[in-house]
């Protein structure tokens, strides 16, 4: 069996990729503050978006990874809320795993969740179509049902996986 020759570098790097757990990690979604002072970035790895997922807060002169898991990871949906201000963020995901955090950007700490919970909730009624039967109490429900994640992909086209 001949292999093309234009085929053979591509093989390689390939083969590298995998053999070395990845060749880094490609932007999905961004979700910037009000003031754009910070933002969040969500990435997975290429050459395969499933091996992982992480979410980097970056601000003007520096960046830092608040979460980040390897394996199967499938980002089917993702929303940010910032909190009062944007000392801290609430991050929800829906896919593989589910995520549900908030970070306090001063201490550079997680922090509970459900004292961000109806920020987060509101901020995702203002991005989507959420239908009337849908309450703030199970808008976070709502979001990982069949349908939104066709609306969270056009919103980031980037999120679609390879």
């Amino acid at each position: 069996m001949q292999i093309d020759r234009r085929v053979l570098p591509k093989l390689l790097v390939g083969a590298v990729c995998l053999l070395s757990g990845g060749c880094g990690w490609e932007q999905k979604a961004v979700f910037p503050s009000p003031s754009r002072k910070y933002s969040v970035r969500l990435e997975q790895p290429v050459p395969t978006n499933g091996w992982g997922l992480r979410a980097v807060l970056q601000s003007k002169d520096k960046e830092a990874v608040v979460y980040e898991i390897k394996g199967d990871a499938f980002l089917d949906f993702a929303e940010v809320a910032w909190g009062r201000n944007e000392q801290s963020f609430a991050l929800i995901t829906c896919g593989t795993p589910r995520l549900q955090m908030a970070y306090d950007i001063s201490t550079q700490k997680q922090i509970p969740f459900a004292g961000m919970r109806e920020s987060i909730s509101n901020q995702i009624r203002k991005g989507y179509v959420v239908p009337e039967n849908v309450t703030k109490e199970t808008v976070l429900e709502w979001i990982c049902s069949p349908g939104v994640e066709a609306a969270f992909r056009t919103r980031y086209p980037k999120s679609i996986p390879r």
